[in-house]
Protein backbone atom coordinates (compact mmCIF):
# COMPACT_ATOMS: atom_id res chain seq x y z
CA UNK A 1 0.00 0.00 0.00
CA UNK A 2 2.61 2.17 -1.02
CA UNK A 3 1.81 5.90 -1.77
CA UNK A 4 -1.55 5.60 0.51
CA UNK A 5 -1.26 7.43 4.36
CA UNK A 6 -2.65 5.60 7.01
CA UNK A 7 -6.19 6.98 8.28
CA UNK A 8 -4.86 6.66 11.84
CA UNK A 9 -2.13 9.12 10.98
CA UNK A 10 -4.07 11.51 9.33
CA UNK A 11 -6.38 11.69 12.54
CA UNK A 12 -3.67 11.83 14.58
CA UNK A 13 -2.29 14.71 12.51
CA UNK A 14 -5.62 16.86 11.01
CA UNK A 15 -7.72 16.47 13.44
CA UNK A 16 -11.67 15.39 14.14
CA UNK A 17 -13.08 18.05 12.12
CA UNK A 18 -11.37 17.21 9.09
CA UNK A 19 -11.92 13.55 9.39
CA UNK A 20 -15.49 14.37 9.70
CA UNK A 21 -15.94 15.91 6.47
CA UNK A 22 -14.16 12.99 4.41
CA UNK A 23 -16.73 10.59 6.30
CA UNK A 24 -19.32 12.91 5.06
CA UNK A 25 -17.91 12.25 1.04
CA UNK A 26 -18.90 9.24 -1.06
CA UNK A 27 -16.82 6.15 -0.10
CA UNK A 28 -15.93 3.24 -1.73
CA UNK A 29 -13.89 0.78 0.15
CA UNK A 30 -11.50 -2.13 -0.83
CA UNK A 31 -9.97 -4.70 0.25
CA UNK A 32 -5.80 -4.94 -0.37
CA UNK A 33 -4.58 -7.94 -1.46
CA UNK A 34 -1.28 -9.52 -0.70
CA UNK A 35 -0.08 -10.58 -3.80
CA UNK A 36 2.48 -9.93 -6.19
CA UNK A 37 2.35 -6.90 -7.99
CA UNK A 38 2.28 -7.70 -12.16
CA UNK A 39 0.98 -5.62 -14.91
CA UNK A 40 0.76 -5.98 -18.79
CA UNK A 41 0.38 -3.64 -21.55
CA UNK A 42 0.09 -4.59 -25.34
CA UNK A 43 2.72 -2.68 -27.69
CA UNK A 44 2.86 -0.89 -30.59
CA UNK A 45 3.94 -4.20 -32.08
CA UNK A 46 0.76 -6.07 -30.90
CA UNK A 47 2.68 -7.76 -28.52
CA UNK A 48 2.41 -8.03 -25.23
CA UNK A 49 4.78 -6.25 -22.56
CA UNK A 50 4.55 -7.41 -18.78
CA UNK A 51 6.01 -5.67 -15.44
CA UNK A 52 7.21 -6.30 -12.26
CA UNK A 53 6.84 -3.86 -9.31
CA UNK A 54 9.30 -1.33 -10.68
CA UNK A 55 7.52 -1.11 -14.08
CA UNK A 56 9.76 1.25 -15.70
CA UNK A 57 11.15 -1.42 -17.90
CA UNK A 58 9.36 -4.43 -19.04
CA UNK A 59 10.78 -8.27 -17.68
CA UNK A 60 13.36 -9.20 -20.34
CA UNK A 61 13.89 -13.09 -21.28
CA UNK A 62 16.69 -12.84 -19.08
CA UNK A 63 14.67 -12.24 -15.86
CA UNK A 64 12.63 -14.79 -17.07
CA UNK A 65 15.36 -17.06 -17.18
CA UNK A 66 16.79 -16.03 -13.75
CA UNK A 67 13.56 -15.99 -11.85
CA UNK A 68 10.50 -18.39 -13.28
CA UNK A 69 8.26 -16.57 -10.35
CA UNK A 70 5.90 -14.06 -13.26
CA UNK A 71 5.69 -17.24 -15.58
CA UNK A 72 2.17 -18.36 -15.10
CA UNK A 73 0.93 -15.19 -15.05
CA UNK A 74 2.92 -13.79 -18.16
CA UNK A 75 1.77 -17.18 -20.39
CA UNK A 76 -2.03 -16.98 -19.30
CA UNK A 77 -2.69 -13.47 -20.32
CA UNK A 78 -0.66 -14.08 -23.79
CA UNK A 79 -3.20 -17.00 -24.25
CA UNK A 80 -5.97 -14.72 -23.50
CA UNK A 81 -4.90 -12.13 -25.55
CA UNK A 82 -3.55 -13.83 -28.37
CA UNK A 83 -4.11 -12.27 -31.84
CA UNK A 84 -6.59 -8.97 -30.26
CA UNK A 85 -6.08 -5.76 -30.51
CA UNK A 86 -5.86 -4.07 -26.89
CA UNK A 87 -5.98 -0.31 -26.38
CA UNK A 88 -1.66 0.02 -26.43
CA UNK A 89 -2.23 3.22 -24.25
CA UNK A 90 -3.47 1.21 -21.02
CA UNK A 91 -1.44 -0.63 -18.70
CA UNK A 92 -3.84 -3.68 -16.49
CA UNK A 93 -2.08 -3.36 -12.53
CA UNK A 94 -2.59 -7.08 -11.12
CA UNK A 95 -1.72 -8.69 -7.77
CA UNK A 96 -1.01 -11.97 -9.12
CA UNK A 97 -1.02 -14.87 -6.29
CA UNK A 98 1.37 -18.06 -7.10
CA UNK A 99 -0.20 -19.95 -4.14
CA UNK A 100 -2.44 -19.17 -1.21
CA UNK A 101 0.72 -17.24 0.87
CA UNK A 102 2.08 -14.84 -1.73
CA UNK A 103 4.10 -12.57 0.20
CA UNK A 104 2.77 -12.55 4.49
CA UNK A 105 -0.76 -13.37 4.75
CA UNK A 106 -2.51 -16.85 4.34
CA UNK A 107 -5.89 -17.39 2.27
CA UNK A 108 -8.35 -20.26 1.91
CA UNK A 109 -8.82 -20.07 -1.57
CA UNK A 110 -6.65 -18.14 -5.09
CA UNK A 111 -8.13 -15.93 -6.75
CA UNK A 112 -9.77 -16.61 -10.14
CA UNK A 113 -6.75 -17.50 -12.37
CA UNK A 114 -4.47 -16.29 -9.76
CA UNK A 115 -5.08 -12.74 -10.62
CA UNK A 116 -6.94 -9.53 -9.16
CA UNK A 117 -7.38 -7.01 -12.16
CA UNK A 118 -6.85 -3.80 -9.14
CA UNK A 119 -5.93 -0.74 -12.05
CA UNK A 120 -4.81 0.36 -14.66
CA UNK A 121 -2.73 3.37 -15.86
CA UNK A 122 -3.44 5.39 -19.19
CA UNK A 123 -0.24 5.91 -20.84
CA UNK A 124 1.30 8.47 -22.87
CA UNK A 125 4.44 7.90 -25.85
CA UNK A 126 6.70 8.30 -23.74
CA UNK A 127 5.69 5.54 -21.00
CA UNK A 128 4.42 8.40 -18.71
CA UNK A 129 1.41 7.96 -16.59
CA UNK A 130 -1.35 10.95 -17.54
CA UNK A 131 -4.31 8.72 -15.86
CA UNK A 132 -4.84 6.30 -13.19
CA UNK A 133 -7.72 4.00 -13.27
CA UNK A 134 -9.56 2.76 -10.22
CA UNK A 135 -13.33 2.81 -11.38
CA UNK A 136 -15.24 -0.06 -9.86
CA UNK A 137 -16.88 -0.56 -12.91
CA UNK A 138 -14.61 -0.17 -15.19
CA UNK A 139 -11.81 -2.57 -13.50
CA UNK A 140 -15.45 -5.28 -13.64
CA UNK A 141 -15.57 -4.79 -17.05
CA UNK A 142 -12.10 -5.73 -18.23
CA UNK A 143 -11.79 -8.54 -15.16
CA UNK A 144 -14.67 -9.81 -16.57
CA UNK A 145 -12.30 -10.33 -20.26
CA UNK A 146 -9.09 -11.18 -18.66
CA UNK A 147 -11.60 -13.80 -16.73
CA UNK A 148 -9.48 -12.65 -13.49
CA UNK A 149 -10.59 -11.87 -9.89
CA UNK A 150 -12.37 -8.23 -9.59
CA UNK A 151 -11.49 -5.86 -7.38
CA UNK A 152 -12.64 -6.57 -3.59
CA UNK A 153 -15.26 -3.80 -2.80
CA UNK A 154 -16.46 -4.12 0.95
CA UNK A 155 -18.52 -0.39 0.86
CA UNK A 156 -19.93 1.31 -1.19
CA UNK A 157 -21.68 3.88 -0.79
CA UNK A 158 -22.12 6.97 2.03
CA UNK A 159 -21.69 6.02 5.89
CA UNK A 160 -24.35 6.27 8.08
CA UNK A 161 -24.25 8.31 11.41
CA UNK A 162 -22.86 5.05 13.70
CA UNK A 163 -20.48 3.91 11.36
CA UNK A 164 -18.60 7.72 11.36
CA UNK A 165 -18.45 7.07 15.34
CA UNK A 166 -17.72 3.05 14.91
CA UNK A 167 -15.14 4.54 12.91
CA UNK A 168 -13.66 7.64 14.52
CA UNK A 169 -13.84 6.08 18.17
CA UNK A 170 -11.32 3.48 16.38
CA UNK A 171 -9.30 6.25 15.24
CA UNK A 172 -8.99 8.07 18.51
CA UNK A 173 -7.75 4.46 20.10
CA UNK A 174 -3.79 4.53 20.42
CA UNK A 175 -1.95 2.13 18.60
CA UNK A 176 -0.72 0.30 21.67
CA UNK A 177 -4.01 -0.64 22.88
CA UNK A 178 -4.71 -1.42 19.49
CA UNK A 179 -1.95 -4.07 19.30
CA UNK A 180 -3.20 -5.31 22.71
CA UNK A 181 -7.19 -5.72 21.25
CA UNK A 182 -6.64 -7.09 18.27
CA UNK A 183 -3.76 -9.88 19.12
CA UNK A 184 -6.80 -11.76 21.19
CA UNK A 185 -9.07 -10.88 18.66
CA UNK A 186 -9.87 -10.55 14.44
CA UNK A 187 -9.24 -7.20 13.28
CA UNK A 188 -11.26 -8.26 9.56
CA UNK A 189 -14.48 -9.28 11.64
CA UNK A 190 -14.04 -5.24 13.86
CA UNK A 191 -13.78 -3.11 10.62
CA UNK A 192 -15.77 -5.53 8.52
CA UNK A 193 -18.63 -5.31 10.83
CA UNK A 194 -18.64 -1.92 10.96
CA UNK A 195 -18.65 -1.71 6.95
CA UNK A 196 -20.89 -4.28 6.10
CA UNK A 197 -22.36 -6.45 9.20
CA UNK A 198 -23.66 -9.03 6.59
CA UNK A 199 -20.54 -9.87 5.25
CA UNK A 200 -19.46 -13.26 6.52
CA UNK A 201 -16.63 -13.53 4.52
CA UNK A 202 -13.70 -11.86 2.79
CA UNK A 203 -12.50 -12.16 -1.08
CA UNK A 204 -10.34 -15.47 -0.28
CA UNK A 205 -11.19 -16.33 3.24
CA UNK A 206 -13.69 -18.11 4.29
CA UNK A 207 -14.41 -16.06 7.60
CA UNK A 208 -13.53 -13.24 9.46
CA UNK A 209 -11.17 -14.88 11.60
CA UNK A 210 -8.34 -14.60 9.67
CA UNK A 211 -6.57 -11.57 9.22
CA UNK A 212 -6.56 -9.24 5.58
CA UNK A 213 -3.47 -6.71 5.46
CA UNK A 214 -5.90 -3.66 5.21
CA UNK A 215 -8.69 -1.48 3.34
CA UNK A 216 -8.16 1.43 0.85
CA UNK A 217 -10.45 4.25 1.22
CA UNK A 218 -11.37 6.28 -1.37
CA UNK A 219 -13.23 9.32 -1.27
CA UNK A 220 -15.32 10.88 -3.37
CA UNK A 221 -14.39 8.93 -6.61
CA UNK A 222 -10.55 9.27 -5.71
CA UNK A 223 -10.36 13.24 -4.54
CA UNK A 224 -8.69 11.77 -0.93
CA UNK A 225 -6.62 8.05 -0.87
CA UNK A 226 -6.46 6.75 2.42
CA UNK A 227 -5.37 3.19 3.83
CA UNK A 228 -5.92 1.41 7.10
CA UNK A 229 -3.97 -1.33 8.05
CA UNK A 230 -4.28 -4.07 10.73
CA UNK A 231 -2.36 -3.11 13.61
CA UNK A 232 -0.80 -6.41 14.09
CA UNK A 233 0.10 -6.36 10.50
CA UNK A 234 1.90 -3.04 11.24
CA UNK A 235 3.35 -4.25 14.29
CA UNK A 236 4.58 -7.69 12.35
CA UNK A 237 6.53 -5.06 9.70
CA UNK A 238 8.39 -3.71 12.57
CA UNK A 239 9.22 -7.13 14.45
CA UNK A 240 10.42 -8.29 10.97
CA UNK A 241 12.64 -4.98 10.31
CA UNK A 242 14.00 -5.44 13.69
CA UNK A 243 14.72 -8.97 12.86
CA UNK A 244 16.56 -7.80 10.36
CA UNK A 245 18.09 -5.50 11.78
CA UNK A 246 19.47 -8.48 14.49
CA UNK A 247 20.72 -10.88 11.97
CA UNK A 248 22.69 -8.02 10.17
CA UNK A 249 24.52 -7.14 13.53
CA UNK A 250 23.12 -3.58 12.93
CA UNK A 251 20.86 -4.06 16.10
CA UNK A 252 20.14 -0.53 16.26
CA UNK A 253 17.76 2.60 15.20
CA UNK A 254 20.05 3.66 12.65
CA UNK A 255 19.96 0.44 10.92
CA UNK A 256 16.38 0.02 10.83
CA UNK A 257 15.71 3.36 9.77
CA UNK A 258 17.98 2.51 6.78
CA UNK A 259 16.14 -1.08 6.32
CA UNK A 260 12.75 0.43 5.82
CA UNK A 261 13.27 3.55 4.05
CA UNK A 262 15.25 0.92 1.24
CA UNK A 263 12.40 -1.23 1.34
CA UNK A 264 10.00 1.30 1.03
CA UNK A 265 11.80 2.64 -2.07
CA UNK A 266 12.12 -0.48 -3.74
CA UNK A 267 8.64 -1.10 -3.21
CA UNK A 268 6.75 2.13 -3.92
CA UNK A 269 9.26 3.08 -6.96
CA UNK A 270 8.94 6.64 -5.75
CA UNK A 271 11.98 8.42 -7.55
CA UNK A 272 10.08 8.49 -10.38
CA UNK A 273 7.31 10.73 -8.81
CA UNK A 274 10.38 13.45 -8.29
CA UNK A 275 12.07 16.13 -10.65
CA UNK A 276 15.19 16.99 -9.31
CA UNK A 277 16.27 21.14 -9.06
CA UNK A 278 19.03 22.77 -8.70
CA UNK A 279 22.27 23.92 -10.91
CA UNK A 280 24.89 21.44 -9.65
CA UNK A 281 24.48 17.40 -8.21
CA UNK A 282 25.00 19.28 -4.67
CA UNK A 283 21.72 21.20 -4.80
CA UNK A 284 20.04 18.18 -6.81
CA UNK A 285 20.08 15.39 -4.78
CA UNK A 286 19.20 17.97 -1.19
CA UNK A 287 15.96 19.16 -3.37
CA UNK A 288 15.25 15.65 -4.54
CA UNK A 289 16.08 13.91 -1.28
CA UNK A 290 14.17 16.10 1.21
CA UNK A 291 11.38 15.63 -0.34
CA UNK A 292 11.53 12.00 -0.81
CA UNK A 293 12.48 11.35 2.87
CA UNK A 294 9.44 13.78 3.78
CA UNK A 295 6.88 11.60 1.83
CA UNK A 296 8.97 8.21 3.64
CA UNK A 297 8.27 9.75 6.81
CA UNK A 298 3.93 10.71 5.76
CA UNK A 299 3.82 7.32 4.48
CA UNK A 300 5.42 5.48 7.09
CA UNK A 301 4.49 7.48 10.58
CA UNK A 302 2.47 4.26 12.28
CA UNK A 303 5.59 2.56 11.71
CA UNK A 304 8.42 4.84 12.65
CA UNK A 305 6.32 6.26 15.61
CA UNK A 306 7.81 3.09 17.50
CA UNK A 307 11.43 4.33 17.01
CA UNK A 308 13.26 5.16 19.26
CA UNK A 309 16.43 7.09 17.87
CA UNK A 310 18.52 8.07 20.37
CA UNK A 311 21.38 10.94 20.52
CA UNK A 312 24.54 11.67 22.25
CA UNK A 313 24.29 14.89 24.56
CA UNK A 314 26.15 17.14 22.31
CA UNK A 315 24.21 16.31 19.45
CA UNK A 316 21.25 18.07 21.48
CA UNK A 317 22.41 21.36 21.02
CA UNK A 318 20.90 24.04 18.60
CA UNK A 319 23.89 23.65 16.37
CA UNK A 320 23.55 20.37 15.31
CA UNK A 321 19.87 20.78 14.22
CA UNK A 322 18.94 20.37 11.07
CA UNK A 323 19.67 23.73 8.92
CA UNK A 324 16.66 24.38 6.89
CA UNK A 325 17.96 27.15 5.50
CA UNK A 326 19.26 25.39 1.91
CA UNK A 327 15.94 23.33 1.59
CA UNK A 328 14.11 24.93 -1.65
CA UNK A 329 10.68 23.27 -0.99
CA UNK A 330 8.70 25.35 1.20
CA UNK A 331 6.59 22.49 1.92
CA UNK A 332 9.69 20.07 3.95
CA UNK A 333 10.52 23.25 5.41
CA UNK A 334 7.12 23.66 7.21
CA UNK A 335 7.20 19.64 7.68
CA UNK A 336 9.94 19.69 9.72
CA UNK A 337 9.77 22.81 11.77
CA UNK A 338 6.41 20.64 12.45
CA UNK A 339 7.81 17.32 13.55
CA UNK A 340 10.66 17.94 15.44
CA UNK A 341 10.41 14.08 16.43
CA UNK A 342 11.36 13.41 12.83
CA UNK A 343 14.73 15.64 12.43
CA UNK A 344 16.67 12.97 12.76
CA UNK A 345 15.39 10.37 10.49
CA UNK A 346 16.02 13.31 7.94
CA UNK A 347 19.64 13.66 8.87
CA UNK A 348 19.96 9.67 9.01
CA UNK A 349 18.81 9.54 5.60
CA UNK A 350 20.30 12.73 3.70
CA UNK A 351 23.53 11.46 4.93
CA UNK A 352 23.04 8.04 3.69
CA UNK A 353 22.54 8.11 0.20
CA UNK A 354 25.06 10.75 -1.50
CA UNK A 355 27.91 8.68 -2.32
CA UNK A 356 28.30 4.77 -2.64
CA UNK A 357 29.60 3.18 0.34
CA UNK A 358 33.21 1.43 -0.68
CA UNK A 359 33.58 -0.51 2.75
CA UNK A 360 31.78 -1.92 5.40
CA UNK A 361 31.43 -0.16 8.98
CA UNK A 362 30.42 -1.17 12.43
CA UNK A 363 27.22 0.06 11.73
CA UNK A 364 26.81 -1.09 8.40
CA UNK A 365 27.98 -4.16 7.17
CA UNK A 366 28.31 -6.04 2.97
CA UNK A 367 24.93 -6.48 2.87
CA UNK A 368 23.18 -3.09 4.29
CA UNK A 369 26.54 -1.64 2.35
CA UNK A 370 25.22 -2.92 -1.27
CA UNK A 371 21.66 -2.15 -0.53
CA UNK A 372 22.67 1.55 -0.02
CA UNK A 373 24.49 1.82 -3.21
CA UNK A 374 21.54 0.81 -5.42
CA UNK A 375 19.44 3.37 -4.21
CA UNK A 376 22.79 5.88 -4.19
CA UNK A 377 22.71 4.71 -8.23
CA UNK A 378 19.03 5.21 -8.35
CA UNK A 379 19.51 8.84 -6.63
CA UNK A 380 22.30 9.54 -8.97
CA UNK A 381 20.60 8.36 -12.17
CA UNK A 382 18.43 11.30 -11.68
CA UNK A 383 20.89 14.32 -9.87
CA UNK A 384 22.92 14.24 -12.74
CA UNK A 385 20.63 14.36 -15.32
CA UNK A 386 20.27 17.74 -17.23
CA UNK A 387 16.95 19.58 -16.83
CA UNK A 388 15.15 20.37 -19.82
CA UNK A 389 14.75 24.10 -20.67
CA UNK A 390 10.95 23.71 -20.45
CA UNK A 391 8.97 21.42 -18.59
CA UNK A 392 5.48 19.88 -18.96
CA UNK A 393 3.11 21.42 -16.25
CA UNK A 394 2.85 17.85 -14.79
CA UNK A 395 6.70 17.83 -14.61
CA UNK A 396 6.58 21.13 -13.00
CA UNK A 397 4.01 20.79 -10.02
CA UNK A 398 6.52 17.64 -9.24
CA UNK A 399 9.26 20.56 -8.06
CA UNK A 400 7.39 21.99 -5.89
Amino acid sequence: MAGLQHLFDIYSKQGSEFINNLFNKKLVVSEKPDGSVFSAQQNAEGTMDFFKRDDRQPITKLDRTIMSLYEPPIEYIQKIVGSKKLPDNLRFGFEYFQNTKPVSIAYDRLPKNGLVLTHMKEMNDKGKVVKFIDDPRTLKKWSKYFDVEEPFIIFDGALSKLQKEQLEDFLKTPFEDLVKEFNTSSFTKFIVSILDPKLKKTALNNTLDKPIEGLVFKFNDGEYLAKVVDPMFTQMARDKAHARVNQQDTNDEFGLVLYSFIGWVEESDVFKDFIADGSNEDEKYLDLMTRVIKRFIDENSTFLKGLNIKKPDFAKAPEFALNTKMIKSKDVVDFVKKNKDSEEIFKILLSSFRKLKKRKTKRIDDNLKNQINLVVSKVKDITSKVNEAFLTFSEWKKTL
